[in-house]
C-alpha cells in the first residue's frame, strides 16, 4: 500500500511543481509544525482525528467527498503559502507541506482521498475535510466563506 505522501509526491511531479512551490518539510520542522498547530487548534490530547475535537467552526457535509474542491473559494487567498498536514498510515501518520492553497487543490485531485487540515501559517484558521465527506472551518475569515458555500451544497 502506497503512503499519501508518496501519492502527493507523484502529483507534485506530474504537476512540474518545483520543490520551492511545493515542498515537504524536513522531520523535526514538520513536528514542530504539526504539534504547534495541534496545540492551537485542538483543546488537549493528541488524538487521531482533530476534527473530533475543534471546540469552535462550523462544518458541512460535500456529496461524494468533493469539498476539496471548494478549497480555493474557501480560504481567504488561494495564493498564500500555508501548511498542508496530510494524515498517513506509516509513521509518523502525517507529512507537512508548504505550499498554496492552489497548488494544494491541484494536487489532491491527482491522488486517491486522504484526510488532509490546510492551516494558515500564524494559525488563524484552519481548513479541513475528513474521511465522511465532511469540510471543517475554524476562524472567522474561513467560517464565513464555507458558510456561504453551505448554500449551495
Amino acid at each position: 500500500m502506497t503512503a499519501n505522501a508518496d501519492h502527493i509526491q507523484s502529483a507534485i511531479q506530474a504537476l512540474g511543481f518545483r520543490t520551492e512551490r511545493f515542498g515537504r518539510l524536513p522531520t523535526e520542522q514538520a513536528e514542530r509544525v504539526y504539534k504547534s498547530a495541534l496545540r492551537h487548534f485542538v483543546q488537549k490530547g493528541d488524538p487521531r482525528w482533530w476534527w473530533e475535537h475543534f471546540s469552535k467552526g462550523i462544518s458541512v457535509q460535500f456529496i461524494d467527498d468533493t469539498g476539496w474542491q471548494s478549497i480555493t473559494q474557501i480560504v481567504p487567498d488561494a495564493d498564500e503559502p500555508v501548511w498542508f498536514i496530510v494524515e498517513d498510515f506509516v509513521p509518523p501518520e502525517y507529512s507537512v507541506w508548504n505550499a498554496s492553497s492552489q497548488d494544494i487543490q491541484s494536487v489532491i485531485a491527482e491522488c486517491p482521498f486522504f484526510e488532509f487540515y490546510i492551516i494558515q501559517k500564524d494559525f488563524r484558521w484552519l481548513v479541513c475535510e475528513n474521511h465522511h465527506g465532511v469540510v471543517f472551518a475554524v476562524g472567522n475569515e474561513v467560517e464565513e466563506r464555507l458558510g456561504e458555500l453551505s448554500n449551495n451544497v
